[in-house]
């Protein structure tokens, strides 16, 4: 192990970097930079970089590399740590305290490696994890300069395929009136997830959790509904699957197809009310076209949003 506990490391040839075969770098100091090296393993057992010492400054240079097994327990942080490009972990990324912010780059974790953390770690912007083939489930720890709120994904139906990649991210925002959620009581948060090469998958169940300080206007836990938004077209979940659940910081679904945008508030649509969604096509006739799942009768209040994709015809108004 090789532990800086306040000094300054120095390799003068940066063509020929120190290499790490299956040891540890501690960087137990505030601030400072991680050396440049070649990360490997040494027989069965990986490298490591190990960062406990930030709080007030963060590391200057050192992040944008490809680590083995990468640990972040800063629980005294207090400093920015922002990427200046992609940073990559092929084994274990292990997220105990403190937050790493992404701005436009990635936080990346290799095709065989994984993500753990304890709530109080996480990742301040896009995560990016490879899947590989027969791979069921995905843990996102994410959240932003505010709050913790994960992402999670389990494969439903089929396998995955192709060796490609989900980026997962999460930011505050309201939903928009369009999806049906009400806009005074709401959950303060979109979750975005992308899929890039990754086959096989035929549905996923996703999980989206939050935090109490994303709660507006004192929503009700039992009447909050998730709304996906795919290529500018509002889809409902809760009620589509019998394993809809819903708890105190989260919500999740099984079933989906398409990656998309996921937002949750409560539900504004009922039996008198509804929002044209356009989920299925522009036929006024169908139900899931709908945020309630039923065609409006002459008693019920629309609304109609200028937003979605597919706009229905209205061909004549009957008083």
């Amino acid at each position: 192990m090789f532990k800086n506990s306040g000094g300054v490391f120095t390799n003068s040839d940066t063509t020929d970097p120190i290499a790490f075969h299956g040891g540890t770098y501690w960087h137990n100091r505030d601030g400072g930079s991680i050396p440049i090296a070649n990360w490997s393993h040494m027989d069965s057992t990986a490298s490591c970089c190990k960062i406990t010492g930030i709080a007030t400054a963060a590391l200057t240079a050192g992040m944008n590399q490809t680590f083995e097994n990468f640990i972040w327990d800063n629980s005294a942080q207090t400093a920015t740590q922002t990427l200046t490009s992609d940073m990559t972990v092929n084994g274990v990324l292990t997220l105990t305290a403190g937050k790493i912010t992404t701005g436009s780059y990635h936080v990346i974790v290799g095709l065989n490696g994984s993500a753990s953390n304890s709530g109080a770690g996480y990742i301040n912007g896009n995560l990016r994890r490879f899947v590989a083939n027969n791979i069921t489930t995905g843990d996102f720890p994410v959240g932003d300069a505010n709050y913790y709120a994960p992402f999670s994904i389990a494969v439903n139906s089929g396998t995955p395929t192709g060796n490609g990649y989900l980026d997962v991210s999460t930011t505050a925002a309201q939903p928009a009136a369009a999806s049906g959620l009400s806009q005074t009581k709401y959950i303060n948060r979109k979750w975005t997830i992308s899929n890039n090469g990754v086959g096989g998958i035929t549905s996923y169940n996703p999980s989206c959790s939050f935090d109490n300080g994303d709660k507006v206007g004192s929503p009700n836990i039992a009447s909050l509904r998730l709304r996906k938004l795919t290529s500018g077209i509002w889809f409902t979940t809760n009620g589509a699957a019998s394993t809809n659940t819903i708890t105190a910081t989260g919500l999740s679904t099984a079933g989906l197809t398409a990656t998309s945008d996921f937002y949750a508030g409560e539900d504004d649509c009922s039996a008198d009310y509804t929002v044209w969604l356009g989920s299925t096509s522009t036929d006024w006739n169908t139900a899931s076209n709908w945020c309630n799942g039923s065609v409006p009768t002459n008693t019920t209040d629309i609304t109609i949003p200028s937003s979605p994709t597919r706009q229905t015809n209205i061909r004549y108004c009957r008083r």
